[in-house]
């Protein structure tokens, strides 16, 4: 099975500035595309709601993009010192972000929070580079990695640190939390 590594930062630049560090690496460029992202929970067990510390351990979500929408369910898997190693993702591609927007309240499913964004991705090597403008949230790089189940997440991070820190970005210390959380905490609304 493949799993997703990845490491989130604020970026303290502009997109501009962080686009030109990864042309100059000779990144390839991907593509840009606007993404909403709508993550939902279960207003009778609470099922997909923060836990006490305010994080999502697991989630639901739709993704509607220009050219499609998805259903996605994420659960976190933790190291045994309790912080975050990565997510497992399972996503489908779906026809009608209505109907299934309908079909989840029927099933007591609530919007959570909504993220509004807009990214750009890079590829260098085995990394997938992420500029983010998220709206009400402000600017973020992901670094991601598709690793084997087999693989060394501790020393797959290690990696990801070492080439943020070592390609110029200016960024903050990593987030252990994600954009659904940021925002949720900014609004204060769990």
């Amino acid at each position: 099975m493949k799993q997703e590594i990845e490491i989130l930062f604020r970026l303290n630049q502009s997109i501009k500035e962080a686009e030109g560090l990864l042309m100059n690496l000779r990144a390839e460029q991907k593509g840009s595309k606007h993404t909403i992202d709508e993550y939902f929970y279960n207003t009778k067990t609470n099922q997909f709601a923060p836990n006490t510390k305010g994080e999502l351990t697991e989630c639901l979500r739709i993704r509607t993009t220009k050219d499609a929408v998805y259903y996605t369910y994420k659960d976190d898997v933790f190291l045994a010192d309790g912080s975050w190693s990565h997510s497992n993702e399972y996503e489908t591609k779906i026809s009608d972000a209505e109907t299934m927007r309908q079909a989840l309240a029927r099933q007591y499913y609530e919007p959570l929070v909504t993220i509004d964004s807009h990214k750009t991705k890079y590829q260098l090597n085995d990394f997938e580079f992420t500029l983010e403008e998220v709206k009400e949230l402000g600017t973020f790089l992901e670094i991601e990695h598709m690793a084997d189940s087999s693989e060394d997440v501790s020393e797959i991070k290690d990696g990801i640190r070492s080439l943020a820190k070592n390609t110029g970005f200016a960024i903050d210390s990593e987030l252990t939390i994600g954009k659904p959380e940021l925002l949720l905490r900014q609004r204060g609304s769990w």
